[in-house]
């Protein structure tokens, strides 16, 4: 700007050559702060992780995994952003995951078979084998009785000890942990959800059949932020869902994993199987699925052009 207005009362030439000279370095600064800006929107600077959140008369499948209190500590200490919260016996209930057969062993069959809810079988304390599930039967056994009732049993009954399958084990000391996430906030381009990530999740449904997997998908929400997903929870308005038709919060990392744990060999060899799945059971979600390497690209040829 100095130089242009040493030159303004020279020649009517340099004052053009100024000029040009001024257009020319405010169209780079704006070209750059667009490239920049479009950098920045295309930049992964993490992942969005699954969670739990509290929702009324909702449920959703899980797996029981034992552990001691040292190992408890361990999963504390891992789990930060999150708060251990103890579930009620009340509201454990076995999963219905009846395959039928389907499931082959290997942890890769996959059928979009009906979803089905928590069991609604016998809820007989003596029916069950794992200590929990005895629990959660003898829990609600004790809330169906009315308060005379109560008072005439023992101690030993009250606390589970007095059954059979439950000799010398105290219901009280049985308890069931769940980690929630202590902040919500849906996917974006930043923190998208990675294929690499969902794959290893998916994997570990399939150990326990198609069924479990189908209930995974049916209870989880977020997958898009389209209103018309059935599983997002989100509300935009004409204008907005017009602005998202090429947005996306989902991208296809399998040959560049952005998940530190994820098993690339597996998900290279059901990969194919995995996306017909997903696209049939989440067909607006799938279909605005970015693949990692457009990602790059896009952010490759920005820089190249600003250079």
């Amino acid at each position: 700007s100095t130089s242009a207005s040493a030159s303004a009362t020279s020649s009517t030439s340099t004052t053009t050559r100024t000029r040009t000279s001024t257009n020319t370095s405010t169209n780079a600064n704006a070209r750059k702060k667009r490239l920049d800006d479009a950098a920045r929107e295309l930049t992964i600077l993490g992942q969005t992780a699954m969670g739990i959140e509290r929702a009324i008369n909702k449920w959703c499948n899980g797996v029981l995994i034992e552990v001691d209190h040292l190992e408890l500590q361990s999963f504390d200490r891992r789990e930060r952003g999150y708060d251990r919260v103890e579930i009620n016996a009340l509201h454990i209930w076995k999963a219905d995951v009846n395959n039928d057969g389907d499931n082959d062993g290997d942890g890769t069959n996959m059928n979009n078979s009906s979803s089905s809810s928590k069991s609604n079988g016998d809820d007989n304390v003596h029916e069950h084998k794992h200590i929990v599930l005895q629990k959660a039967s003898h829990k609600r056994y004790i809330s169906s009785l009315t308060y005379k009732e109560k008072r005439e049993l023992s101690q030993e009954q009250r606390n589970g000890t007095a059954n059979a399958n439950t000799a010398n084990v105290n219901f009280d000391n049985i308890k069931v942990w769940v980690f929630l996430p202590q902040t919500n906030f849906p996917a974006n381009r930043n923190f998208p959800i990675v294929q690499s990530y969902v794959d290893v999740i998916l994997r570990g449904c399939l150990d326990y059949g198609n069924v479990f997997l189908d209930q995974f998908i049916s209870t989880t929400h977020g997958w898009s932020k389209s209103k018309t997903d059935p599983r997002s929870n989100l509300k935009h308005d004409q204008k907005q869902e017009e602005e998202d038709n090429d947005h996306f919060i989902w991208v296809e990392d399998r040959d560049h994993p952005l998940y530190i744990r994820a098993d690339v060999e597996w998900s290279s060899e059901q990969g194919k199987k995995l996306d017909e799945y997903l696209q049939e059971s989440l067909p607006l979600a799938f279909g605005k699925r970015k693949p990692f390497t457009k990602i790059l690209c896009a952010v490759e040829k920005d820089e190249e052009e600003f250079d």
